[in-house]
């Protein structure tokens, strides 16, 4: 047999490839990019909220009961759709990619935060004019207000905190616990880190079943991490039947994106034929993706069959 055969390309099975942590700290835990301000949101905040937050409609307010309108805050805080405080234009729904102010819950766009930061009024709130938080743990007050009011940043926020200790003791258990309330909400990075924690037995026992549902939510709005560990599970039947056709689809959507080790385990799928027709030409195409950002197994398969 040639030195060229397919055949001897013995480092190319994805068989076990690791699962690539997602650092449930990395995506998942921004710095609190607050231009913040210092003072824990109290339950009138709400009432006093500028433009770009959905109050409950007053209609709701008569039909529903005083307790089961407190319920419902949260409900109304994780799907409205957050207005910039400066030019009042639209904010991502998620607060990590905008800086936040935690007294008011309001957020600004970079260009506008840069403007503000600019004038004397830097260290206050642009809305309510609290001085910015100055501990971690005033941060992370605040913060934990808004996330007990369903907001979707907030808890992302505090997530981060209890999974790290920044602000608040430790506790991979609570932080479980909140990852599972903003994942419910469709935050797929979350929904991701959600699978870690279930697939590692972080804050709580072990479960590939809930960890294959998990990253199956977050792959489908296409976060890349989770289009891998997807497809890893499904190659190798963890939490689930072993299906080469829906790794290969998995592993194909991740390597589209820039995944390297989905681009590798996708070539070699291409080789062998698994889940799908033998192609070395496309073999040829991820390997080389794969190699240029310098993954030294595809360069070593792509070497042989150049």
């Amino acid at each position: 047999m040639s030195a060229n055969s397919p055949a001897e390309l013995a480092p190319t099975a994805p068989a076990e490839p690791p699962l690539v942590e997602p650092t449930l700290a990395a995506p998942a835990e921004p710095p609190l990019t607050e231009p913040p301000p210092v003072e824990e949101p109290t339950a009138g905040t709400a009432s006093t909220m500028q433009p770009g937050f959905l109050l409950p409609k007053k209609k709701k307010k008569k039909k529903k009961k005083k307790k089961k309108k407190k319920k419902k805050k949260g409900v109304v805080a994780a799907t409205e759709e957050d207005l910039c405080s400066i030019c009042l234009e639209s904010l991502p729904r998620w607060g990590y990619n905008f800086p936040l102010w935690s007294c008011c819950g309001k957020g600004m766009h970079h260009a506008c935060y840069k403007q503000h930061h600019a004038s004397a009024h830097r260290n206050k709130c642009p809305m309510c004019r609290t001085p910015k938080a100055t501990t971690a743990l005033e941060a992370h007050r605040r913060v934990l207000e808004w996330a007990e009011l369903g907001k979707g940043w907030a808890m992302f926020i505090v997530t981060g905190n209890y999974r790290t200790g920044r602000g608040v003791q430790k506790s991979e258990k609570t932080a479980r616990v909140w990852c599972k309330k903003i994942a419910e909400q469709g935050h797929a990075v979350s929904q991701c880190n959600l699978g870690v924690m279930h697939q590692l037995g972080k804050g709580g026992p072990v479960s590939m079943e809930k960890a294959r549902v998990w990253y199956g939510r977050s792959a489908k709005q296409g976060f890349t991490q989770a289009q891998f560990n997807f497809g890893v599970m499904h190659y190798n039947g963890q939490g689930g039947p072993v299906s080469m056709e829906q790794a290969r689809v998995w592993y194909g959507r991740a390597a589209e994106q820039g995944f390297t080790q989905a681009q590798f385990n996708f070539g070699v799928m291409q080789v062998k034929g698994e889940g799908g027709p033998v192609s070395m030409e496309q073999a040829r195409v991820w390997w080389g993706r794969a190699a240029e950002q310098g993954h030294v197994k595809a360069q070593y398969n792509l070497a042989l069959i150049a």
